[in-house]
């Protein structure tokens, strides 16, 4: 059997921008989301486009407003995980209830990510490993009625490894989820 090929290049920058108004708000979002799935997004501009078509953002911001609110965020979910891994330290080994069977859980399938893939490859205190299981850890806890779920960090590994900042990354896959 043969591959199917994609019907179009991927999305450019300067195509982009024919989706976008003069401050970057989309503006023509059913048409954009028929490009990308027609032919993806160019690897460098993955970072800035999935913010857009995961709805991170709250309608009507200009692009100064975008960066400060995901600044904003980004403090947010380093508050929210420095709660849990404060309360980690302070309980040492004798941690339990959600937080013991959370962090067990995550730990678990964060360690069978693909190491193969260059961003995770070593050995298990590889820092982006740790990325992973923070972001996943601090949205299982914040996010109970959801928690943690076997395949949630092949989901969010792709988006850790393409925003490559963990507060970004917890902030996409929170909209994404």
């Amino acid at each position: 059997s043969t591959l199917t090929q994609c019907s179009r290049s991927p999305l450019s920058d300067n195509e982009f921008r024919y989706y976008c108004d003069s401050v970057g708000q989309i503006i023509h979002q059913m048409e954009l989301r028929k490009v990308i799935y027609a032919g993806g997004i160019e690897p460098s501009l993955r970072r800035v486009v999935w913010k857009h078509i995961m709805n991170v953002y709250p309608a009507g911001l200009t692009g100064k407003e975008r960066m400060d609110y995901i600044k904003q965020k980004s403090a947010e979910y380093y508050n929210l995980r420095e709660t849990w891994r404060l309360a980690v330290k302070e309980q040492g080994a004798s941690i339990n209830g959600e937080l013991a069977y959370v962090t067990s859980m995550v730990r678990k399938d964060v360690l069978r990510t693909d190491r193969h893939h260059p961003f995770y490859a070593g050995s298990d205190d590889n820092q982006n490993v740790g990325a992973l299981f923070n972001v996943l850890t601090t949205y299982a806890l914040n996010h109970p009625s959801v928690s943690y779920c076997q395949g949630m960090s092949d989901i969010c590994s792709t988006i850790l490894v393409t925003m490559c900042d963990e507060g970004q990354a917890y902030i996409c896959f929170s909209a994404l989820m």
